[in-house]
Parts: C-alpha cells; sequence; structure tokens
C-alpha cells in the first residue's frame, strides 16, 4: 500500500507536514465575499422569478374560474 493512503488528507506523505502554500486560496481578483454576493444575488432573482411566476399561474386559475362561472350563468347552470 502506498504512503499516500496512510496520511490523512492535506498531509505530505513524505514528511507528515501540513501542505505550505495552498494553491487554491482566493487571490485579489476573486474573493469570497464577491462570490457569496454574486450567488446571493443569483438566487434572489431566481427566487424573484418563481415568485413572477406562481403570481401568472394563480392569474390564469382566477380568469379561468372566472370565464367558467360566467359560462355556467350563461347556460343557466347551478352556478
Amino acid at each position: 500500500m502506498s504512503k499516500t493512503l496512510l496520511k490523512p488528507a492535506g498531509v505530505r506523505a513524505e514528511s507528515g507536514n501540513p501542505l505550505a502554500p495552498y494553491n487554491h486560496e482566493p487571490t485579489t481578483l476573486r474573493s469570497t465575499a464577491t462570490m457569496y454576493a454574486t450567488q446571493y444575488s443569483y438566487a434572489q432573482e431566481l427566487h424573484r422569478e418563481r415568485l413572477r411566476q406562481a403570481e401568472a399561474q394563480r392569474l390564469r386559475r382566477t380568469a379561468y374560474r372566472a370565464r367558467r362561472g360566467l359560462a355556467a350563468r350563461l347556460l343557466g347552470g347551478k352556478r
């Protein structure tokens, strides 16, 4: 079995020391704050779109119900 499988993640197999420089840290051009702000604004946008679609669906159902009620009254139904 290799040495790498015996050591915990983030530790070099040959020395046992944690990795010195992290190559995947955010740079000055991209910070986690802007990443989270971008994700948050995107989530808000999706939420607003869902609310808009739900309201449109409610209006369609209400209009359909009103048309059905009017047709029933015009045709002498029991409504």
